[in-house]
C-alpha cells in the first residue's frame, strides 16, 4: 500500500498515456485490464484472481480502478511491464498451489480430450447415418426401378391381351362361325379332325353323288366350286382390307398408349 503511495502523482513517458495523462479505466475495462488486475491482487492482497467468485472479483475490481485512476500504482502498471501472471509469479507459487495447479491442468486437458472424443464420435455417427441413408436412397431406387420394369410388362401384357380380344372379336365379325348343328357346321369340324382346310377339295352335294346325269352333275358340282372359290376369294380380299384397317388402328391405338405411359413416367420424374 505504502508502495502504491510513494507510486502516485508522478509523471510518466509512453506507456498507457493519453495527452500526458494515464487512461482512466472504468468497469467496462475489466477484461482489457483483467492481467494488472490479476497481479496486483497476488501481489497485494496475496488473492489468486481463479479464487473469486464474479461478485468478489467486481468488488476488487472496484478498488483496483480507484488505485488506478489515482495514479497511486507502480509505474510499472502505466508503462505495460506487467507480465501475463496466469498462474505464474515471479514470486513463485506455493506447493498447495503447485499440486492445485497441476491438478487443473489434468482436469482441463482430460476434458478437452473428452469432447473432442465426443466430437469426433458424433462426426463418425453422422458420417454413418448419411451412408446409411445413401444406401436406403440407392436400394430405394433400384426398388422403384424394378416397379417399373414390372408395370411396363404388365401394361404389354395388357395390350397384348386386349389385341388379340379385339381381333378375334373382330374375325368373328367379319367371318361368323356356322351355326351348331348345321352342315356347313358339320362339314367344317369334319375338316378340322382330319386336318385339311374349307378349300383343298371340292365339295359336292348329295345328288351328285348318288346318281343322275353324271357330266351334268359332274359340271355343276364344278361351277358351285367355281362360285364358292371367286366368293372366298372375295371375302379373303375383304377380310384382308378391313384386317389392314384394324391393323393400323391397333397400331395407332399401341403408339397412343406408349407415348401416355412415357408422358405419365416423365410427369412422375418431374415431379419427384
Amino acid at each position: 500500500e505504502k508502495e502504491e503511495k510513494k507510486g502516485g502523482k508522478r509523471s510518466r513517458g509512453g506507456g498507457e498515456e493519453e495527452s500526458g495523462r494515464i487512461e482512466v479505466l472504468s468497469k467496462d475495462d475489466y477484461y482489457k485490464r483483467n492481467v494488472e488486475f490479476s497481479y496486483w491482487l497476488k501481489e497485494k492482497k496475496g488473492i489468486n484472481f481463479g479464487d473469486l467468485t464474479r461478485s468478489e472479483a467486481d468488488k476488487y475490481f472496484k478498488k483496483f480502478i480507484k488505485r488506478w485512476n489515482a495514479e497511486s500504482l507502480p509505474e510499472r502498471y502505466y508503462k505495460g511491464q506487467i507480465e501475463s501472471t496466469h498462474f505464474k509469479w515471479s514470486f513463485g507459487l506455493s506447493k498447495a498451489d503447485s499440486e492445485q495447479l497441476e491438478q487443473i491442468k489434468d482436469k482441463v486437458s482430460s476434458d478437452t480430450d473428452n469432447i473432442m472424443g465426443q466430437a469426433l464420435k458424433f462426426n463418425n455417427n453422422s458420417q454413418g447415418n448419411n451412408n446409411r441413408r445413401n444406401n436406403m436412397s440407392e436400394s430405394k431406387s433400384r426398388g422403384e426401378d424394378q416397379y417399373e420394369k414390372e408395370q411396363r410388362r404388365e401394361l404389354e401384357k395388357e395390350k397384348s391381351r386386349k389385341y388379340q380380344q379385339r381381333k378375334k372379336e373382330t374375325l368373328e365379325e367379319l367371318v361368323p362361325r356356322p351355326d351348331p348343328g348345321s352342315r356347313e357346321a358339320r362339314l367344317e369340324k369334319k375338316r378340322q379332325k382330319s386336318g385339311y382346310r374349307r378349300d383343298d377339295s371340292p365339295e359336292f352335294a348329295d345328288e351328285d353323288l348318288m346318281g343322275g346325269d353324271a357330266q351334268d352333275s359332274f359340271r355343276a358340282a364344278v361351277q358351285r366350286q367355281r362360285n364358292r372359290d371367286e366368293s372366298n376369294r372375295a371375302k379373303n380380299e375383304e377380310l384382308s382390307k378391313k384386317a389392314a384397317v384394324l391393323k393400323e388402328k391397333e397400331d395407332k391405338y399401341i403408339a397412343d398408349l406408349r407415348r401416355q405411359f412415357i408422358e405419365k413416367q416423365q410427369n412422375q420424374s418431374n415431379h419427384s
